[in-house]
């Protein structure tokens, strides 16, 4: 089933984000970074739990089952790429953080008008934070390092973009058809391209083509 689906990936990809950051968090430079990355952890597992609860609910028999497989996933084992990658350094979090949660935010918030609006509510009051925390660092950090800055955005920006999932996918008329979302995966990408490059550009800082 199609919702199942989407939804298995999601709680996937929320235990992912705790897990890829977990071994960050004691390494961060300062102390109110590591609160502060301590703290967007904890709630990427929040929102793993809160969608595993909402599986089991919703498919009883055949949810718990998924939900008891994907709580034992690893690095290396989760359904989208991104989720697979280690960091190389502190300031590649930034960047993850800016991205990812960025791209999580139109993800998610195109649920927004379904069923699942609690759920989508929930989660969306997080990813706002998380987005904040990679942008307050990302321009210091730019004027500091910008061929890191460069290098790190070249491995994500086509990463985070690669999330919204493909313009000819047999499943994104289905969503529509079905009132599960509002905006085609192409109309959400070129949504959160528009807003991206609006707030890299307050930065001075050129992403990739």
């Amino acid at each position: 089933m199609l919702t199942l689906k989407l939804f298995t990936i999601l709680m996937d990809s929320e235990l992912a984000a705790g897990e890829q950051l977990s071994s960050w968090v004691l390494r961060a430079p300062t102390l109110k970074d590591r609160v502060e990355l301590g703290k967007i952890m904890a709630e990427e597992l929040s929102h793993g739990w809160a969608v595993a609860q909402l599986i089991e609910t919703d498919f009883p028999k055949k949810g718990e089952e998924i939900v008891a497989k994907i709580s034992q996933r690893r690095m290396g084992n989760h359904h989208l790429y991104p989720f697979n990658q280690q960091f190389s350094c502190w300031e590649e979090i930034a960047i993850y953080t800016l991205l990812m949660d960025g791209s999580a935010e139109y993800i998610i918030g195109n649920f927004s008008k379904s069923s699942f609006k609690p759920l989508v509510r929930f989660l969306l009051k997080d990813e706002a934070d998380h987005v904040n925390f990679g942008y307050q660092r990302i321009g210091l950090l730019y004027q500091v390092k910008p061929a890191l800055v460069t290098r790190l955005l070249r491995k994500w920006w086509p990463l985070a973009l690669g999330n919204f999932g493909r313009a000819d996918s047999q499943y994104d008329q289905r969503k529509l058809e079905w009132g599960l979302v509002s905006r085609s995966n192409e109309e959400n990408r070129q949504a959160f391209i528009k807003a991206m490059r609006s707030r890299f550009s307050k930065l001075g800082i050129p992403l990739p083509v």
